[in-house]
């Protein structure tokens, strides 16, 4: 799954990370997979899913992101350009501050274990209908993809939005319950991103009604989503429960332990994100009462 390719140049937080890592020679080989339109290839991807998440900074400058579902076509694509036509919970916090603003995309498909990334710039926002300009696009390897079927059905039966300013008990079990998350950053002057995150349940670790920490591992190099937090910490979190069609987005700010005890996290995390919990919204459905 390709897109036209271009000039991949990294900003100052990839860099930092790719020599602390000592992968700065794999990054420059791999930035060869990233592309500035939708081939037809990725287009045809995109037609086919059932679940995407988008990340964007609000109007205060906090990043959030959020989990959009629909039958297969409810994205549709041209080179440049994608359309997002599903409904949104009323009290989502993940909202640009308006056109032209960063938002980036990634498009999962669960059962094939494949994925796709989409940057790039708000074109149209509304309650049932995203559209969007496409900067970047890309894909990503299946690692840590745990196969599901996805039913968009829960995601639309009377969502709930609660507004919260810490993790409660509720949230703390909710979310060690969880095997996947998606990660909205941005670096000013680069673009937003939004990448998938995957584990054993409770992966996300939380440390306090204001903490939580996520292990990172080894991956394609390129640093998207740490590189922008080294430039930029604001961060938001999504954790869907895809049975139910809750949710819990967490907005905060992050910073990155890069020797993180072997005794606690095992050997396979590389590093830990901490996370300071600034905003919380839980979203709930009708059907569960």
């Amino acid at each position: 799954m390709t897109s036209a390719p271009r000039v991949r140049t990294f900003h100052e937080g990839e860099r930092a990370l790719q020599r602390a890592a000592g992968v700065g020679d794999k990054a420059a080989r791999v930035a060869g997979v990233l592309g500035d339109q939708l081939s037809p290839v990725a287009g045809l991807f995109l037609s086919t899913v059932s679940c995407v998440a988008l990340g964007t900074a609000d109007a205060e400058g906090r990043m959030w992101a959020t989990v959009l579902t629909g039958d297969a076509g409810f994205v549709q694509t041209g080179p440049k350009a994608v359309r997002i036509r599903a409904a949104r919970p009323e009290g989502d916090p993940c909202v640009p501050a308006g056109p032209l603003d960063q938002v980036a995309l990634i498009a999962m498909d669960f059962v094939r274990r494949r994925r796709f990334r989409v940057n790039g710039r708000v074109r149209r926002w509304d309650p049932s209908v995203i559209e969007m300009d496409v900067e970047e696009a890309y894909g990503n390897c299946p690692r840590h993809i745990r196969q599901r079927l996805v039913d968009p059905v829960p995601f639309t039966q009377g969502p709930k939005t609660t507004a919260l300013t810490r993790l409660t008990d509720w949230e703390r079990r909710f979310i060690a319950r969880r095997d996947t998350l998606f990660i909205a950053t941005r670096h000013p002057g680069a673009g937003a991103d939004v990448s998938h995150r995957g584990g054993p349940p409770g992966f996300l670790r939380v440390a306090g009604p204001g903490r939580v920490e996520l292990p990172d591992y080894s991956g394609n190099a390129l640093f998207n989503t740490l590189g922008n937090l080294w430039s930029h910490p604001r961060v938001g979190l999504v954790l869907p429960d895809f049975a139910t069609g809750q949710t819990v987005q967490i907005s905060g700010r992050a910073a990155v332990d890069h020797r993180p005890p072997p005794e606690r996290w095992g050997p396979e995390v590389e590093r830990v994100v901490e996370i300071d919990v600034e905003r919380v919204v839980r979203t709930t459905t009708d059907h569960l009462g």
